[in-house]
């Protein structure tokens, strides 16, 4: 099976996939790469599922008892009522993730949601479970 291509939402406007640092090279395995092929299309059939939303006043509630950024604030308010039925979640280290995914974990759980991580290694799956209070797995598991 050979990786399928980022949709157009995951892409910049020269085409390149967004999450690639330009100019830098990468490396990787045709098993990783199918793996990864396999999380993207299951988000692309899945983006308007319309599963997993929040009412937005529960939301807020959860959000005002978060000491979140604009942005963080945001995310979280598209993650949990976007309606999609797998999310991902990209920035930086520091860029407040975590504590993000923190607070859209209460919200999904107050309307009765399982949340579920995902994440492409161990170390990420660890903090994710440790800092959002997620229980996660990685994408080789």
């Amino acid at each position: 099976m050979l990786p399928a291509d980022p949709p157009a939402s995951l892409r910049r406007a020269d085409g390149t996939p967004a999450i690639e640092r330009h100019g830098e090279a990468r490396y990787t395995t045709r098993a990783t790469l199918a793996r990864e092929a396999t999380v993207l299309e299951a988000a692309a059939r899945g983006a308007t599922a319309r599963v997993a939303m929040v009412p937005v006043p529960w939301v807020e509630e959860v959000l005002a008892r978060f000491s979140l950024g604009q942005d963080q604030a945001e995310a979280v308010r598209r993650l949990t009522t976007g309606g999609e039925r797998l999310v991902c979640v990209v920035g930086p280290a520091g860029a407040g993730k975590s504590r993000s995914l923190a607070a859209a974990r209460e919200a999904w759980e107050a309307a009765g949601y399982d949340v579920v991580g995902l994440a492409p290694s161990a170390m990420a799956a660890g903090v994710l479970a440790s800092e959002a209070g997620i229980a996660s797995r990685t994408m080789m598991a």
